[in-house]
């Protein structure tokens, strides 16, 4: 049996304790502890911890972990590193949530402390643990679709007001210690489907491509530090283009959308919350073939990590999975974010009050189509000509 501990049970921490309550029949695991500094942040989960007597304490210091096999960090991404370490010293297993770290510096201490390390230090890109996910990196790397062109991504997540007052990191550079958060749509909420891309390029099962060149448009509408809404340009280490779109300055919900253009297939993708065909190989012959859709799967990497925890498998999405990811992040921080004026902006009112550009969807949309950023379609005059920034090496 599987000892396990999760470390946040507010937010998404919430849905891993439900999963954690009822793991599926063959997988043996136990939660034993659970660690949260803001008890009364933590509201139903706490209540369903206590009912189901599962101690709940508020430092990670306050838990013997000598009898502990797995921890699952869900806590804010500030705390990942220093907690990731802890536990990594006391050789205990982590899967710990995306993004791995505020900043690639912080991503590559915790790396060296897994390599240290007995245990292992997973990352929870959840969509690298299905079981889609593996069959399509395995079919790209056989040169079933001819070589990978030009991958290319929309995400339009509207957010509101509350969505930036919900926590006191939202939106922010670093936290109120000085700690590295860098929460944006690129390196938090939409991350999953930029790493995406560089993950089925990876080298190996367990590994990403690393990206070498970007180009970026960076856009604040909402009063925070980072930006809410981006357009960027990758080129990846083989020479593949990635293009990811992405707003939460939006009106209405799009996407993900996803198009991957191979030298004999396109892979396409339309978000249906898991209930869809998933990835979908549209061949230039006029065969076709479904993959699946990784967005079913989400469990799979508690799972996935109960397994490695026990012996039987490695964990998909290592740390040294998830840096190139981090890179990306980093590299955005050379770019300069721009405020579109009053005249372009709109403030919605009602229940969610938000702060929305009302053309952005539809520029968004047409340059996804067009396969260019905003700026290079002429469509808008408030957007500004993408920066050049070189991506810092993962040393991978």
């Amino acid at each position: 049996m599987i000892q396990v501990i999760q470390i946040g049970i507010g937010g998404f921490g919430q849905t891993l304790y439900r999963y954690l309550r009822q793991p599926p029949v063959g997988v043996e695991c136990r939660l034993v502890a659970a660690v949260d500094p803001v008890l009364d942040r933590a509201g139903p989960a706490a209540a369903a911890l206590t009912a189901d007597g599962v101690p709940l304490v508020a430092s990670l210091e306050d838990l013997d972990l000598s009898a502990v096999d797995l921890a699952v960090i869900a806590s804010p991404i500030a705390e990942h590193p220093d907690q990731a370490i802890h536990l990594l010293e006391a050789g205990v297993n982590v899967l710990c949530e995306k993004p791995a770290a505020g900043c690639l510096a912080d991503g590559l201490r915790m790396a060296a402390a897994a390599a240290r390390s007995s245990a292992f230090l997973a990352i929870g890109f959840q969509w690298s643990y299905a079981e889609a996910t593996a069959q399509l990196k395995a079919a790209l790397a056989a040169g079933r679709f001819g070589a990978p062109q030009r991958f290319e991504t929309l995400v339009l997540w509207p957010r509101d007001h509350a969505y930036y007052a919900r926590s006191p990191w939202a939106g922010r550079r670093c936290d109120g210690a000085g700690r590295m958060v860098n929460d944006s749509p690129v390196a938090n909420a939409a991350a999953h489907f930029l790493h995406h891309c560089l993950f089925l390029l990876g080298p190996a099962a367990d590994a990403a491509t690393t990206a070498v060149e970007l180009e970026a448009e960076l856009y604040r509408s909402n009063a925070i530090e980072t930006f809410d809404s981006a357009a960027l340009s990758l080129r990846s280490a083989e020479g593949v283009e990635i293009d990811f779109l992405v707003a939460h300055a939006a009106r209405a919900k799009v996407g993900p959308l996803m198009r991957y253009r191979c030298s004999e297939a396109t892979l396409h993708y339309a978000w249906s919350d898991g209930r869809g065909p998933g990835f979908v190989a549209c061949f230039d012959d006029g065969r076709q073939e479904v993959f699946g859709d990784p967005e079913a799967e989400v469990p799979a990497k508690l799972w996935q990590a109960v397994a490695a925890a026990g012996g039987r498998r490695a964990p998909s999405c290592p740390i040294t999975a998830a840096l190139p990811h981090l890179a990306v992040v980093e590299a955005l921080e050379g770019v300069p974010v721009h405020e579109p004026a009053a005249g372009w902006r709109e403030e919605v009112s009602g229940e969610r009050p938000a702060t929305v550009i009302p053309f952005l969807d539809n520029l968004w949309t047409q340059a996804w189509r067009m396969g260019r950023l905003p700026h290079h379609t002429g469509l808008a005059p408030w957007t500004v000509a993408p920066s050049r920034v070189s991506v810092p090496s993962v040393g991978l």
